[in-house]
């Protein structure tokens, strides 16, 4: 079986001089988490809505679960559970009966209402959706994107009215749909640390264009803290390292430099050893990002 369930080669969306999305080439593998990370109008709801079949890219082509024609893949959208930004409900039925009313419009069985309804909290909420909070009516459209048992779950900004507690409880639920069921998901939020705790890979979207995909191992790693050193011998100090400060817990980079994750409070004690040996030093410093800072470096940097 393909572990690559959705690919995008080339999408681009213009709405007349607006561009919206600019070539973005992606693919989104089985079994993963994936965060969608963006300022507004960064281009994340348009994006969503070309995998939902909501709008036509104006430029290139969508495969999904191994399919390309534009009739099979709309077929294979049935295999998605999907919350918009703003879902529409019938605010006259109760949770029970919009999940009933959405079996039948979707030509799905009944059989799993109750469990959805007890997995996001509703079970016990007889009233109608009209005297619903925004937090419960987020719930309520997180069930109706569970019918069906989708493989993969499409969410543009789930955590839009639920309070903190709310929110940790969808978490939850999201992570243990992963991990019980191998349920793909890909969610867009403006809470990016909430992303960070359970995101397994990033896509960081500015301006309509992809800046990078990230495993969470690697954009972990990135962003811990350590000690960016710029020498003039990179062997040397290698050897210092090693030898002298008994460590391998560093990472050489690309561009001629060495990030180390010891000594990460005594860099002065880094420095004098260097400068003993006669390693000249152009840069020193200590480093570190949040997910929100290393965004904004990103984006910094296709400026």
């Amino acid at each position: 079986m393909d572990d690559i369930i959705l690919r995008l080669e080339n999408i681009s969306k213009s709405y007349r001089n607006n561009v919206a999305l600019r070539s973005m080439s992606v693919s989104i593998q089985r079994g993963e988490i994936y965060g969608v990370v963006g300022e507004n109008g960064a281009g994340k709801s348009t994006l969503i809505r070309i995998i939902m079949g909501l709008c036509k890219p104006t430029t290139g082509t969508i495969e999904l679960f191994g399919n390309t024609n534009p009739k099979a893949v709309n077929q294979q959208r049935a295999r998605i559970g999907y919350i918009p930004d703003v879902c529409a409900l019938y605010p006259n039925m109760t949770a029970e009966e919009n999940l009933e009313i959405r079996c039948v419009e979707w030509g799905i069985l009944k059989k799993n209402i109750q469990e959805i309804l007890n997995l996001v909290c509703l079970s016990d909420v007889g009233k109608k959706v009209s005297q619903y909070s925004l937090g419960m009516k987020q719930r309520l459209s997180f069930a109706i994107a569970l019918l069906g048992n989708p493989e993969f779950l499409v969410l543009d900004e789930p955590t839009n009215g639920l309070d903190p507690m709310g929110i940790i409880e969808l978490r939850e639920i999201l992570v243990n749909l992963n991990r019980r069921k191998h349920t793909t998901i890909l969610i867009s939020s403006h809470i990016l640390n909430e992303l960070h705790q359970m995101a397994t890979q990033y896509m960081f979207i500015s301006h309509g264009k992809l800046i990078e995909c990230i495993s969470s191992e690697k954009l972990s790693k990135k962003c811990s803290r350590h000690l960016l050193l710029q020498v003039t011998d990179i062997e040397k100090t290698i050897v210092l390292l090693e030898q002298v400060l008994h460590t391998e817990n560093y990472e050489l980079c690309p561009n001629n430099s060495i990030r180390l994750y010891a000594y990460i409070d005594q860099p002065d004690k880094v420095s004098l050893l260097l400068n003993q040996n006669g390693v000249g030093i152009k840069q020193l410093s200590s480093e570190g990002d949040d997910l929100e800072t290393y965004y904004m470096r990103l984006i910094r940097s296709e400026v």
